[in-house]
């Protein structure tokens, strides 16, 4: 965000990263680019009037026909070339909802309801959300409960929630 308007990194794409063969054309991007790179601008999000699916070539064929769904990723040598699919398979999860990616800090801890800490064993699963301040990550309300379990260790509750999460 800047100045509390909502702003893309994006890469302007000329016929430099183009190649066309009719009537495919071949989108290649560079590999690796650091946010801040020189070759990024900053775009205000009210100036996007369209998705990549409704852009359309001189010729009336439509860029994600003629691209074959696909960006290039390249670093220059063509063995180590990566695809990525359009749309990006995120979006097609969603639905049409948004997505927010969300950082957590999974917290485990084991407690029982005994004195000596022999029976009743359990473990607990918490999560907190990582970009908060300690002084607020580490208020009850703050802190979510995930799983408990007396039978399963710490790294087989972990396995399934690391699955859930995926």
């Amino acid at each position: 965000m800047s100045n509390s308007r909502l702003r893309a990194r994006v890469l302007q794409i000329d016929d430099s990263y183009l190649s066309r063969e009719r009537p495919q054309v071949k989108i290649s991007i560079p590999q690796d680019i650091d946010f801040n790179d020189h070759i990024l601008s900053s775009v205000d999000m009210i100036e996007f009037h369209q998705d990549y699916a409704h852009i359309f070539l001189a010729d009336g064929v439509q860029l994600a026909d003629a691209c074959n769904h696909q960006l290039v990723q390249t670093n220059g040598n063509s063995d180590d070339d990566q695809i990525i699919p359009l749309p990006n398979p995120w979006r097609i999860k969603a639905s049409g909802r948004i997505i927010c990616h969300v950082p957590i800090t999974l917290y485990a801890d084991d407690t029982s309801g005994n004195m000596s800490k022999q029976f009743n064993k359990h473990i607990y699963f918490f999560f907190t959300l990582s970009g908060l301040p300690s002084n607020l990550s580490n208020q009850e309300y703050n802190c979510q409960f995930l799983s408990t379990s007396n039978v399963a260790s710490v790294l087989e509750m972990s396995e399934q929630i690391i699955a859930y999460l995926k």
